[in-house]
């Protein structure tokens, strides 16, 4: 997010995702030994593919939360069949 605006900006973002997190409109998603494993699968499976390992393992979360949309800056999350929201301004 840094990169592509700035910083008062990003930790205004994260301020906001901490006040979701606490009030359980957010859940946090761990990297578990069964993700990192599907994802190192997933970055050789799909070496075609311009993702990067982080790519993968955003996608090994996605897939197995059932996630249908996210908000995010990278493009790839369309190549994930994800809808991408935009970041609305509060």
């Amino acid at each position: 997010m840094l990169a592509r605006t700035s910083k008062s900006k990003a930790i205004e973002v994260c301020n906001r995702l901490i006040k979701e997190i606490k009030s359980g409109n957010i859940e946090l998603k761990y990297i578990d030994n069964e993700i990192f494993t599907e994802a190192l699968n997933i970055f050789i499976r799909l070496g075609d593919k311009e993702w990067s390992f982080t790519d993968c393992t955003s996608y090994a979360i996605i897939k197995n939360a059932n996630i249908t949309k996210a908000v995010s800056f990278d493009e790839h999350f369309r190549q994930f069949g994800i809808e991408i929201l935009p970041l609305e301004n509060s």
